[in-house]
């Protein structure tokens, strides 16, 4: 049975998008396995994944990965800080209570944003205890942004 390449494009347009990172690899294994020699770059062609990917993807599906819940490879990404600090959520945990009594009581403020002539300002509360270092920080803002 011969498979033109339009009919394979269709197939990956339909399957990719609903597949996550993993299963795409495994099923353009898979298929470029299928094909044979050549069939890599092929599927690479027909899917607009990377050759490559395609390649490790036959490696996978040779060594007989199958499903699993894990989308990439175990030890991927960033070490977890709770790991590095078993202390750190002891001691965040004050600081995160202080910090939403913060910002419940002082940056929960009304206030209004407003615009004219094209220079948006803010208008604060009086009674507000940082309006005036807040304005001064939108105004330092404003300059380095027109300075770049």
């Amino acid at each position: 049975m011969e498979v033109s390449e339009e009919s394979l494009e269709d197939f990956f347009s339909f399957m990719l998008p609903i597949l996550n990172e993993r299963q795409r690899r495994l099923l353009a294994g898979a298929t470029a396995r299928m094909f044979g020699r050549g069939g890599a770059t092929v599927v690479a062609r027909a899917s607009g994944m990377s050759r490559n990917t395609v390649i490790n993807g036959t490696k996978a599906v040779n060594a007989g990965e199958g499903a699993s819940e894990r989308v990439r490879r175990e030890g991927g990404g960033r070490p977890r800080l709770v790991d590095a600090d078993p202390e750190l959520l002891s001691n965040l945990g004050e600081t995160l209570i202080a910090t939403d009594t913060l910002r419940r009581r002082y940056l929960r403020t009304p206030g209004r944003l407003t615009r004219s002539a094209r220079k948006p300002t803010l208008h604060l509360l009086r009674r507000w205890p940082w309006a005036e270092r807040f304005n001064a920080a939108l105004a330092k803002l404003r300059s380095v942004v027109l300075a770049i």
